[in-house]
């Protein structure tokens, strides 16, 4: 599910303090600027002016949004970066003194009732008024003892009935949800314009198939649209793939059977490192080995059932999967939801033939960003054993940077997907929601979370996905599906389908884009350049208004879906049991109303507006996929957790959107930082767009490939 202690980077407690010098200059312009050509840079000098500037705010606390209004509505602010050199040698225009003051005004209050700007009346254009705000969060860290006084507050009825209201009011809940005024109705589960859906519908260098084709079928269709294989390491460093399994065993170099012993015996030195990797819940060996053994008949007979069949695959422990309890991460869920069944994406991967090798780590009931879980150890990096692996599928992702599998599944409600692909060096998938099944995966929130995979290159995600992909009659979507595409190996810029990569359109928001830290920065833009380089594709310079009003928005959805679903189970047989994290999310979602859910629904209709009328000038929009590379993961933390919200306030700061508006979304590794940490870009596009993210995905693996490194946690099954 998506994570609810980073969101209370954003939502948790504080009163926050105006603290700008009114001569500070505008980073995000500067940057936008510099990035243009000389000659565009000057035609648009005289402009400058009429174009509003971002602003940074300090908000004490947690309270990190603070608001004022413009001609075209409401923007709320996101966390702040140290200006750059390279920003300090581009200034663009100075900041309007007075400024300040109605920042400040802002921050006190006004009026009771906020109205918001019908969206009809608000641009997404580069020039558009809405402004890109960011703020210093200043917040204490908390782990251990510090840490359960805190639960104990929020859990205590006489102080968390002075806390909580508090808390709605410091961080915006109340003035934008509870009280806000909307001209636009709610809009429960994500809904999309045929138009836009037959954007990319019917394309040259995609081939389409039919949900109701056996996954084995998909599959086989997949692998054709991929270039030759050989079982060979290519110059630099890069993970086997399903392909380079599958023809091990038929050229029998190796057989399923003996892979299963060797994933078996590289579990086991995992689990025995100091401190030990703890990518693993729970695995049967028997199970594993009978799986397996089932696929070295297949092959020696040459009936084997796709190029899955043998290949060793991970299971988030969010989905059911037998002979496995489902955990959730918890040590009591599985005692009040049996499971009885696989679900339907395990259903489909054994008709392929997969190995499923047991429940990967994740943070507990998916409520953070670092996978850090106090009941069952916390996954490391296998780039760094001190550093988190992301959550909150951070087994799933370091499982496949490590090399124990090349692909694995997850799930993602809240960047719980991408989020740990980009800080592990893997690729992360999250198709548009309904596009694949939720039925066998914990009801943590029904209309943000879905399944996503996580794969060592993108060839293997497109694979993974074929598998999955489906609906079925008892999903509660609204809008039903089209037939899936696969898209056409890319191959050089001068092939027909490296010509349908150059005619891409990439959106790209400047000042929300260099929201981040500076490796990452510098990292994300060197693959767009080398993107442009080769296949020419043209930027398109976009505004999305109101991103911390979605950002919000989600955080009280899926806060409350979770509450409504897991609540009654929660303190009448888990709250004991449970995490300081945990605790403290279901103590802050007890404190949403009707009025606040139904406000953020109204947000999501509005920002499904912003992101379709985007979708109408570009083929996708392109982002960091976090605003920094993974955290140290401290020995203060694994006992009780812990609640870092400036950290959260990085890791979830580009993800959003993928969930709120279910949009379909990738992580591809672009590079790493100067700790030799990955860096992950995220693609965003179109509904049901899936083949053209993959196809642009690709191009990027491509090109940043030489830059790919050897993580320090690697195993090899193969050799």
């Amino acid at each position: 599910m998506g994570c609810a202690a980073c969101h209370l980077a954003h939502q948790q407690a504080a009163l926050g303090t105006c603290d700008r010098a009114a001569g500070t200059r505008c980073k995000a312009e500067q940057s936008r600027q510099a990035r243009k050509p000389a000659s565009e840079r000057a035609s648009k000098a005289s402009k400058g002016s009429e174009r509003a500037s971002p602003q940074r705010i300090e908000r004490a606390g947690l309270a990190d949004r603070c608001t004022s209004v413009g001609r075209s509505g409401t923007a709320l602010e996101s966390s702040g970066q140290a200006e750059s050199p390279r920003q300090r040698r581009v200034r663009g225009s100075e900041r309007r003194g007075e400024e300040r003051s109605l920042i400040c005004l802002a921050i006190m209050g006004g009026s009771n009732d906020f109205q918001f700007t019908p969206v009809e009346q608000m641009s997404t254009s580069e020039t558009s008024d809405s402004k890109y705000r960011y703020v210093i969060v200043r917040a204490p860290r908390l782990a251990g003892i510090p840490l359960k006084c805190f639960v104990w507050m929020l859990e205590n009825g006489i102080t968390a009935s002075l806390i909580k209201p508090k808390l709605k009011k410091d961080n915006l809940i109340t003035r934008f949800f509870s009280n806000a005024k909307y001209e636009e109705p709610p809009m429960y589960v994500s809904q999309y314009p045929e138009e836009l859906v037959r954007l990319d519908q019917n394309k040259d260098g995609f081939i389409q198939v039919l949900h109701s084709t056996p996954p084995a079928e998909r599959v086989k269709a997949a692998v054709s649209c991929l270039p030759s294989v050989e079982l060979e390491r290519h110059d630099g460093f890069r993970h086997w793939t399903i392909r380079d399994y599958a023809e091990a065993y038929r050229n029998g170099t190796v057989t399923p059977t003996m892979v299963a012993e060797r994933f078996l015996s590289a579990l086991e030195e995992s689990n025995k490192q100091d401190p030990p990797m703890s990518l693993f819940i729970n695995y049967d060996e028997k199970d594993i080995l009978r799986q397996a053994e089932e696929s070295s008949a297949r092959y020696l007979k040459g009936e084997q059932l796709s190029v899955l069949d043998g290949v060793p695959i991970a299971v988030k422990d969010e989905i059911d999967c037998l002979p496995y309890p489902t955990t959730g991460g918890t040590k009591w869920l599985h005692k009040v939801r049996e499971t009885k069944d696989d679900a339907a994406c395990i259903k489909r991967l054994r008709e392929c033939g997969a190995v499923l090798v047991g429940k990967t780590n994740m943070h507990e009931l998916g409520m953070g960003t670092t996978s850090i879980n106090p009941h069952y150890g916390s996954p490391r990096n296998p780039y760094g054993k001190d550093r988190v692996s992301g959550g909150s599928s951070g087994g799933s992702a370091a499982a496949v940077a490590s090399g124990l599998v090349p692909a694995a599944l997850g799930v993602d409600g809240g960047g719980s997907v991408r989020m740990p692909a980009g800080l592990c060096g893997v690729v992360g998938l999250k198709a548009t929601f309904g596009r694949t099944s939720n039925e066998g995966i914990i009801p943590l929130n029904w209309t943000v979370g879905m399944l996503g995979t996580l794969t060592a290159t993108v060839e293997d995600a497109l694979i993974m996905y074929a598998a999955v992909l489906g609906h079925l009659p008892q999903d509660r979507i609204v809008s039903i599906p089209p037939p899936a595409a696969f898209p056409i190996s890319v191959g050089h810029p001068e092939t027909e389908a490296g010509k349908l990569v150059g005619a891409l359109k990439i959106a790209k928001y400047t000042e929300w884009f260099d929201d981040s830290d500076d490796d990452v920065k510098d990292g994300c833009y060197r693959a767009l350049e080398l993107l442009q380089q080769a296949y020419g594709n043209k930027i398109v310079e976009v505004t999305v208004p109101e991103i911390e009003e979605m950002r919000l928005a989600h955080f009280i959805t899926i806060g409350s879906e979770c509450y409504a679903s897991l609540s009654s189970d929660y303190y009448n047989a888990g709250m004991e049991d449970s995490g300081a994290d945990v605790r403290v999310g279901f103590a802050i979602y007890k404190a949403f109303n009707n009025m606040d859910f139904i406000a953020a629904q109204r947000m999501r209709f509005r920002q499904m507006h912003f992101f379709m009328d985007i979708f109408k000038r570009a083929d996708v929009i392109v982002t960091p996929i976090t605003g920094c590379t993974a955290p140290p993961l401290t020995n203060d933390s694994l006992k009780y957790g812990e609640l870092n919200y400036i950290t959260g306030a990085k890791l979830m700061r580009f993800q959003i959107a993928g969930n709120f508006l279910g949009l379909p979304a990738i992580s591809v590794p672009v590079g790493h930082d100067h700790d030799g940490l990955p860096i992950g870009l995220q693609i965003i596009g179109r509904p049901w767009g899936e083949a053209t993210l993959l196809q642009l995905a690709a191009a990027i693996e491509n090109l940043c490939a030489p830059l790919r490194k050897r993580p320090e946690v690697l195993y090899d099954l193969l050799i």
